[in-house]
């Protein structure tokens, strides 16, 4: 992107990458789905308990999470949840920063 004269230092790495990929300059498509559709949910047995509407879609690097979405997590701060995450996919995962996709949704039924 600095190549093109389309990189801006008020931007993050993250950010100016995001705002590409919602462009569409960057043709890789989510795998989770897109904004607007539904999704089913599944328990520890498979059994569906429910659906959740994506409302935002955005990719941004693991160490970019704000405050915000760290709270939105199911963390009190960043280093909660960089701790949940080592927990689950290990310290090295941590470590590389890797690019993510960043789903915002809301539940809007429950099956049970």
């Amino acid at each position: 992107m600095r190549q093109l004269g389309a990189w801006d230092n008020d931007y993050t790495l993250s950010q100016q990458v995001n705002a590409a990929w919602q462009a569409g300059f960057i043709d890789v498509p989510c795998p989770y789905g897109d904004i607007g559709h539904l999704v089913k949910f599944y328990d520890q047995n498979s059994s569906s308990i429910g659906e959740i509407y994506l409302c935002n879609i955005r990719v941004e690097q693991l160490q970019d999470i704000s405050e915000k979405d760290a709270i939105a997590e199911g963390a009190s701060a960043r280093a909660a949840f960089a701790n949940l995450w080592i927990s689950i996919y290990g310290e090295n995962s941590w470590r590389v920063n890797p690019w993510v996709w960043v789903i915002e949704f809301r539940r809007i039924n429950n099956e049970q």
